[in-house]
């Protein structure tokens, strides 16, 4: 899987969830999904500097404030630093103990 093949994945996700609007982002199945990315993308090593785009947690903020386009601002916001803390919590431990 590509970065943006992950990106488009992560999009696709979030705007499920926020149309379903049922349970919370931090159960199943919407964690496991969003973890397989994580995964995917760090086994690719897609967070490392060489990588284009690089996708950390920060660089994926801003790509979603550009490309994600779903109505309610503030539930987007709230959604999206939910994931992508998940996001940087799981690198944090993978780095430390992969």
């Amino acid at each position: 899987m590509t970065q943006e093949e992950i990106i488009t994945r992560l999009i696709d996700l979030l705007d499920l969830h926020l149309q379903g609007g049922f349970g919370s982002i931090h159960q199943d199945p919407y964690k496991n999904d969003i973890f397989k990315l994580f995964r995917e993308a760090y086994r690719k090593r897609y967070f490392e500097s060489f990588s284009r785009p690089r996708l950390t947690g920060d660089a994926l903020r801003d790509t979603l404030q550009v490309r994600w386009d779903t109505g309610n601002e503030t539930q987007k916001k709230d959604l999206a630093e939910a994931v992508l803390t998940m996001w940087d919590e799981w690198r944090y431990a993978w780095d430390r103990y992969p």
